[in-house]
This record gives C-alpha cells, sequence and structure tokens, in this order.
C-alpha cells in the first residue's frame, strides 16, 4: 500500500534521518523476531525452480569473466606455471592443463 501524501511513485524518495533512527535495533517493529518452519518453506518454495527469477537463463561469457575469479595453479617447488581454468563453448568451467 502506498501511504505516501502524493499520488504516484515513491522513487527517489528520501528518508530523514530521524526516520533512519527510529527504525534501527530494537525499535525495527521486525526485529528479533523468529520466522516460521512454514513460512521459511513457503519463501524457499517460492524460489525454487521455475519460480526463481533467473530460471532458465544463461550468462554470458562476458558476463562469466566479469563474476568468475580465475585461479591460476603453480608448482610450489619450482614455480612452473601448470594450467588455469576455461570456459568451453557451453560456458562451463573446465580445468585445462596447459603443457
Amino acid at each position: 500500500m502506498n501511504l505516501s501524501g502524493q499520488a504516484g511513485s515513491t522513487k527517489g524518495y528520501k528518508h530523514t534521518l530521524e526516520f533512519g533512527l527510529k527504525r534501527k535495533g530494537i525499535l525495527n517493529p521486525m526485529a528479533d523476531r523468529e520466522k516460521s518452519a512454514e513460512f521459511i518453506a513457503m519463501q524457499y518454495k517460492n524460489k525454487k525452480g521455475i519460480n526463481n527469477p533467473l530460471y532458465g537463463l544463461h550468462k554470458s561469457k562476458e558476463t562469466l569473466d566479469k563474476i568468475i575469479k580465475l585461479v591460476y595453479v603453480y608448482d610450489s617447488i619450482s614455480t612452473s606455471f601448470i594450467g588455469a581454468p576455461q570456459l568451453n563453448v557451453l560456458n562451463i568451467l573446465i580445468w585445462e592443463k596447459i603443457p
């Protein structure tokens, strides 16, 4: 429900500092509340499989390059380079040993 004094969107509205201070810690109405097992089960069910907003989405190679931190492996004695993980054509991370 929109409780704004004006009609329209509240996007971009900045709360006052006083409002923020009133909602911290025990003054927050949701502080220290335990969620029931039914509620947790419902939340889990609502985001599983096809209900998940990211279900069926495939990340591009560029996106995977941004989010994957590659690990380069070196031999600890000779400090020679052993290999690094690579993405194959299906964007699946595989290990390729580099000769």
